[in-house]
């Protein structure tokens, strides 16, 4: 009977901007799409369900997340991926994302947890914004992530700012105040199959076979030292990912500062 009164439906294919930024409110998710250049970039705050999910379940194992990673994002070119998080196996960290360290500590609640972080209370770190503007078709993202972490590390004030550009330049602003000086050390993190290669004045490439991402330091108001070094990841037993360790490009500020801003240049 259903098929006697099926009727086609001639559907007009609906046309999408080759640069698309959707954010999602209710997850303090975004996700940023270049077709032209094939990439793809999602960030998030630090829990791993929605303020909605979260409100309406009392169970702790509803309320679990992965690590406190607010601001944590990743990247990849044409279906290959060039930055993501790390496993994190029997120990779940902050350092394990692409986020801030201070003191060498990530973010509120860093414990490294065996199977995740259950009734994680919601945090108040929160995106301010995020749209691309109709006049510049310059991409934009705000957040506010000082309230990730812990009161103790004394963070003030902590914006984080991604700028999609029309060439095809994604511009990462870290602008940071602490009541004490403090170092504070930036992750970028990748698989160990994934070279990292110093090419000189700031630049660095991350390659995943053919396809290559550029990573640069364009200004800091910091003095910063680069380095090279395996992520620790305490291995449970075999995943269907297939165990796959990871290393990770790092700028420390060579000194303890209070405050600091950083632009790195992404292509």
């Amino acid at each position: 009977m259903g098929a006697l009164l099926y009727e086609p439906l001639n559907l007009k294919p609906t046309s999408r901007p080759p640069r698309r930024l959707k954010w999602f409110k209710d997850s303090a998710a975004i996700v940023f799409r270049d077709d032209a250049r094939g990439i793809v970039f999602s960030s998030r705050l630090g829990n791993s369900n929605s303020r909605t999910s979260w409100q309406n379940t009392t169970s702790p194992c509803d309320r679990i997340s992965f690590a406190p990673l607010a601001g944590n994002f990743a990247i990849a070119r044409h279906g290959q991926p060039l930055i993501q998080t790390a496993e994190g196996g029997y120990s779940m960290r902050s350092d394990l994302g692409n986020v801030m360290l201070v003191d060498g500590r990530g973010q509120r609640d860093d414990m490294a947890f065996a199977m995740g972080y259950p009734d994680v209370p919601y945090g108040q770190e929160f995106i301010e914004k995020a749209d691309i503007d109709p006049r510049t078709n310059v991409g934009h993202v705000r957040m506010q992530l000082a309230p990730a972490y812990n009161p103790a590390q004394g963070i003030e004030s902590y914006t984080r700012e991604w700028f999609f550009e029309p060439d095809g330049r994604m511009r990462l602003i870290d602008t940071v105040a602490a009541r004490e000086p403090h170092r504070l050390t930036w992750l970028f993190q990748t698989y160990k199959t994934h070279a990292i290669d110093a090419k000189g004045d700031g630049l660095f490439t991350i390659r995943n076979g053919t396809t290559v991402l550029e990573l640069r330091v364009a200004r800091s108001t910091a003095a910063l030292a680069d380095s090279v070094a395996d992520t620790i990841t305490v291995w449970a037993y075999r995943n269907d990912q297939g165990n796959r360790s990871c290393h990770h490009l790092a700028f420390e500020t060579r000194e303890s500062v209070r405050e600091a801003a950083v632009e790195f240049v992404l292509t």
